[in-house]
């Protein structure tokens, strides 16, 4: 073999090369195994080397037949070349003839073990650098050439590559043919329109005149592209990978880049007459050297013992780094997924196995009825392909629409980040939200914000599931179970049933039993957007977290209103679920630090507001109708309207309808009427205080151990209270009156029992003119009667400013007294009523009775708070002693004011000092008095006599006695008055 006929082998047998990198480039595009071409090096002697006809008969029999018999069959340096004839081609020009051209070509080339390379052409053209002459071989080096008509290429791994005219040219540097080629290795193929390889030129083999192709610096296929790609793993049957652009594949050596350009298109079945697709206006394939891999390289010449000149090819060892789409245009589909994805740059690492979508706007990924739009999604995946983590990068948004009527069903927020990521390598996988995350549910009012949320959730209901290939199950974003969910800072919520904001929000789910007491199970999937919203959610595909909606039970109209609100410096709530498709519900709520709930009412009424420093609410079942709340705090506080509760343990059971305080606390309630039921001109605050206990049922409040009531001046303390309201409180819900039941709810009845004392003052003009107080055992007010009933034994003291002596009795009710009087300069009216029995006061007929001994002192006292004895009477002093006393005031006329008329009977005793300071006594069965006409009365009944003793003006140490039947008395003239004269003594 001549070393001219080696040079030009080796310029033709180059060619084969190029494809060995344009597979390798095309099956890192989708992900299928690297084919390598590798070399084995044998330790033994090389045999013998095999005969170039047996060689043609084993190798070329179909392509080129006649090669077995060819006039030419030559070996050199492990090629056999086999040509027909050759001829030389004189020069067109000046310049020295330097061009062969043999015909027909065929070139058999391997290492040993391996399939050879097989190269046929119709004929073959090699141009050298010096002309050619029989008497001078010496042509140097081969500077151009071409292959002539249809050109085949066969070699190991089922490489075969039909084409037309490849040309060389060591002054362009390059390898080319301007006609479609169509190539195949193992199960993959291709075609293209058009290829060219730009070469490096050695310049030291240049001045050696030797082959100067030193290794390929680019390959480029044009027009029309296209690449069919058998997976690795086609278990499935699903078919071959199409790989199309439409204006160049170009490879670049030196950073191993492989570019796309113009509408590409990456088409892969799913079975069923599905396909993914990836559509770009440019695709990029990076590459790297494979770990422990000795690059395969095609010599520039056939190497032997004697002349080893090792071509630097495409190295075949070559392993998938990183792939880059670009836009515009870039769109990812797939039909069996339901996906479409749209972003202007798609990014792939084959050494992190990270996939990250980009746009400058925002990346648009539609997945069923789910839509995520961020700047910049991120997928990674392990090994096995399975997906392990999930990141959107800036402010981002997902969004879920009902199937049927394509409406919003779900919408998250974000404004940094959301996040994907396993939870200690289980199938529990931790969803992140970072800046103003917001997620909402529109249909259903749900709706959470929080500067960071995180929710962990398993998929299929099950953090322990796996994988075929054992590890843990990769993230699908179907089938989603929430276990746990955590909202920190500026966290605001609200749905159907309540409202709020928290600093924290902690929630967990658990399982619950099967069913409830009702026979209704509960939800094992999506119950995260329901935990506060005790309705069944709706359906939705794709991420949604919405569960077919529940029409069996119709819901009574209603008003609608906000809902309560709920807030609190941290939340925590427990949810329960059960099986699929039912609901969940919330079994406990735990908040803590500046706790606020607040229930407006739907119809207008007053609000319910709930304050404190530690709520528990607690559910046994999911109908909420015996839910169970406990508030705690420094005090905490329950107000509704005017009317407000305080202590630093409160208690709800709805269930029960029961609210009760343990410990001290205090009740407040604007009232229109005082603690006698008197109606006052302007409503004022009712002040409860209480040390044991409070526990009210709705219409019932009882009260324990050092019980106070106060309004304004008037103060009543016992041990134990009870107040009967005008109305029922219902707790539970929708239980707020409309129309006209929703007038001020008011006090219907009071009942004080053990050490009761009262006490009242009126003030005028900031100065105290009236002091009522009393000691007795048990009082009794009912409204509707108007009726109060004090028992006995008992005291009432009474003192007014001024000096109009109504005989010393007051023209009020003993009990219901508080209307402000005018007061005079100096002195205070007195009056003190004992009594053993009980006192009956009624407000609708104005009378006040005292029963089973009374006894009445009255007068005059320098100041409030003195008291007078019944040894000691001052003038216009005295004092009645009866069985029973009645006190009538009879109201106003336009004629005259109101007045006082009072009613003793049995054994009744009056005495007093009159005017110029004359005592005088009477003893009578029946007195009356009448303050109109300003008059005693005493009469008695059988045959007894009224006695009646006054003093003698004249000498004081005497007295006047005098019996009759009947005897009238006007103390401020001291005029006396008889009917029925028995006796009489002394001097008149």
């Amino acid at each position: 073999m001549t070393p001219r006929s080696v040079l030009t082998i080796s310029a033709v047998a180059g060619l084969f090369g190029l494809y060995v990198v344009y597979a390798l480039a095309m099956n890192a595009v989708i992900g299928v195994r690297v084919l390598e071409t590798r070399r084995t090096v044998s330790l033994l002697p090389p045999k013998p080397p095999v005969e170039a006809t047996q060689m043609a008969e084993t190798w070329l029999s179909a392509e080129a037949p006649w090669a077995r018999d060819a006039q030419y069959r030559v070996r050199s340096h492990g090629a056999f070349i086999y040509y027909q004839s050759w001829e030389h081609l004189p020069s067109e020009s000046s310049e020295p003839d330097n061009s062969v051209r043999f015909a027909p070509f065929a070139v058999l080339w391997s290492k040993p073990s391996e399939r050879p390379y097989a190269i046929v052409s119709p004929s073959a053209r090699v141009k050298f650098a010096r002309g050619f002459s029989l008497t001078s071989p010496d042509t140097g080096r081969v500077v151009g050439g071409m292959m002539i008509g249809d050109v085949s290429i066969h070699g190991p791994d089922g490489l075969v590559i039909t084409g037309r005219d490849f040309f060389y040219s060591e002054e362009a540097m390059k390898i080319w043919s301007d006609y479609p080629v169509e190539f195949q290795l193992g199960e993959h193929r291709g075609s293209a329109g058009s290829i060219q390889i730009d070469v490096l030129i050695d310049r030291e083999a240049v001045s050696r005149e030797e082959f100067a192709i030193a290794g390929f610096r680019n390959l480029t296929l044009r027009n029309k592209v296209k690449l069919y790609l058998q997976p690795e793993d086609d278990s499935q049957g699903t078919g071959e990978i199409l790989v199309e652009c439409e204006r160049t594949l170009d490879y670049d050596t030196e950073t191993r880049t492989a570019t796309f350009e113009k509408d590409v298109v990456m088409t892969r079945p799913t079975g069923g007459g599905t396909f993914d697709r990836l559509t770009a206006a440019k695709l990029k394939l990076v590459f790297d050297p494979a770990p422990n891999h000795v690059a395969a390289k095609v010599d520039s010449a056939s190497a032997s013992t004697e002349d080893a000149n090792p071509f630097r090819g495409f190295d075949t060892g070559l392993s998938f780094n990183r792939l880059q789409a670009l836009g515009p245009g870039l769109v990812l589909t797939s039909d069996l997924r339901r996906l479409r994805a749209e972003m202007e740059q798609l990014v792939y690492s084959q050494v992190d196995r990270l996939t990250i979508l980009r746009d400058s706007r925002y990346v648009n990924v539609r997945m069923g009825e789910t839509l995520v739009l961020a700047p910049e999604i991120s997928i990674k995946q392990d090994s096995t392909g399975e997906v392990r983590g999930l990141q959107c990068d800036g402010a981002g948004e997902l969004r879920a629409f009902d199937p049927q009527t394509g409406e919003p069903t779900l919408r998250a927020q974000w404004g940094r980040r959301l996040r994907v990521t396993p939870e200690n390598d289980s199938a529990v996988y931790l969803i992140e939200l970072e800046r103003q995350a917001v997620v909402s549910q529109p249909e259903d009012g749900l709706g959470l914000t929080a500067e960071f949320l995180r929710l962990w959730v398993s998929q299929n209901g099950d953090a322990a599931t796996a994988s075929p290939s054992g590890s843990p199950e990769g993230w699908s974003g179907s089938n989603l179970v929430p276990q746990r969910m955590l909202a920190i800072e500026n966290v605001g919520f609200r749905s159907e049933n309540l409202s709020g904001g928290t600093r924290r929000l902690e929630i967990w789910f658990d399982e619950s039993p099967a069913a409830n007491e009702s026979g209704r199970t509960v939800s094992s999937r999506n119950a995260a957007t329901n935990i506060l919203n005790q309705e069944p959610a709706s359906s939705s595909a794709g991420l949604s977290l919405r569960q077919p909606p529940i029409h069996a039970v119709a819901r009574p109209e209603a008003p609608q209103a906000a809902p309560p609100r709920l807030d609190a410096d941290l939340i925590r709530v427990q949810v329960l679920r059960g099986a699929t498709g039912e609901r969940a519900w919330v079994k406990q709520v735990v908040t803590s630090g500046n706790v606020v709930m607040q229930q407006d009412d739907p119809r207008g009424g007053d609000a319910l507001r709930v304050e404190g420093d530690l709520l528990e609410v607690e559910n046994p079942d999911l109908s909420n109708e015996r839910q169970i709340v406990h508030v705690y705090g420094k005090p905490a506080r329950i107000l509704n309207g005017d009317m407000s509760l305080d202590g630093n343990q409160l208690h709800l059971d709805r269930g029960a309808n029961k609210a009760w305080v343990s410990g001290p606390g205090v009740m407040r309630k604007l009232v229109d009427s005082n603690l006698d039921g008197l109606q006052l001109d302007r409503p004022e605050m009712l002040n409860v205080w209480w040390k044991e206990q409070m526990v009210f049922d709705g219409r019932k409040a009882n009260f324990f151990q050092d019980v106070r009531a106060q309004l304004g001046a008037s103060d009543l303390l016992c041990q134990e209270m009870e107040v009967s309201l005008s109305r029922q409180i219902d707790f539970g819900e929708g239980a707020s009156p409309s129309g006209t039941e929703r007038q001020r709810v008011e006090i219907d009845a009071l009942t004080c029992k053990y050490s009761v004392e009262i006490e009242s003052r009126v003030f005028e003009e900031s100065h105290v003119v009236e002091i009522r107080q009393g000691k007795f055992g048990e009082l009794d007010y009912r409204r509707e009667s108007g009726k109060t009933v004090l028992k006995g034994p008992g005291t009432l003291w009474y003192w007014k400013a001024g000096n109009s002596n109504r005989s010393g009795l007051a023209p009020r009710n003993e009990v219901a007294v508080n209307r402000p009087l005018r007061a005079r300069e100096g002195g205070w009216e007195f009056l003190e009523v004992n009594f053993s029995g009980h006192v009956d006061g009624n407000l609708n007929s104005r009378m006040t009775s005292f029963q089973n001994g009374v006894e009445v002192i009255f007068g005059p006292v320098p100041k409030f708070l003195d008291r007078l004895a019944v040894d000691e009477l001052p003038v216009e002093g005295g004092w009645i002693r009866s069985r029973t006393l009645d006190v009538v005031l009879h109201p106003k006329t336009e004629a005259a004011p109101d007045w006082v008329e009072l009613r003793a009977t049995g054994n009744v005793e009056l005495e007093g000092r009159g005017s110029g300071d004359r005592s005088f006594y009477a003893r009578a069965d029946m007195l009356t008095y009448d303050e109109s006409k300003k008059m005693y009365r005493l009469r008695t009944l059988g045959q007894q006599r009224v006695t009646f003793w006054q003093d003698n003006p004249n000498n004081r140490k005497e007295s006047s006695r005098v019996e009759a039947k009947v005897a009238e008395f006007f103390p401020e003239s001291f005029k006396l008055k008889l009917d029925g004269v028995t006796s009489f003594e002394g001097v008149q």
